[in-house]
């Protein structure tokens, strides 16, 4: 009963007068597209006034983006591009050294 009442607090699902449980538009989404509890909720606390880079901020930080893996072997090409001296290779560039699996995700969404 707990999940229920999460779900409902969020409003991605109503109870109707004959005590039917039915998903609002949100609720629907997030079934069609298996999207976590979690994921859904931090996007309906977007206002959408939101910059590309705090969307991409949002998206990599997701549950369904967890299970990609920063490798040792891709950090130095990944800060090497971050750092390109010729030039901006990475549209929205780290001011540190990548060093997280969030921020990988980051940086291959771009």
């Amino acid at each position: 009963m707990n999940g229920i009442n999460s779900l409902q607090q969020q409003n991605f699902i109503t109870f109707m007068e004959s005590g039917e449980i039915s998903p609002t538009d949100s609720g629907s989404l997030m079934a069609r597209y298996c999207i976590s509890f979690s994921t859904m909720k931090q996007l309906s606390e977007l206002k959408g006034d939101e910059s590309l880079p705090d969307l991409l901020e949002v998206l990599s930080t997701s549950k369904e983006f967890s299970d990609v893996q920063l490798r040792v072997q891709e950090k130095s090409s990944l800060n090497l591009l971050n750092k390109n001296k010729n030039g901006p290779v990475i549209r929205y560039p780290f001011k540190d050294r990548i060093k997280t699996s969030e921020m990988k995700r980051k940086k291959s969404k771009d």
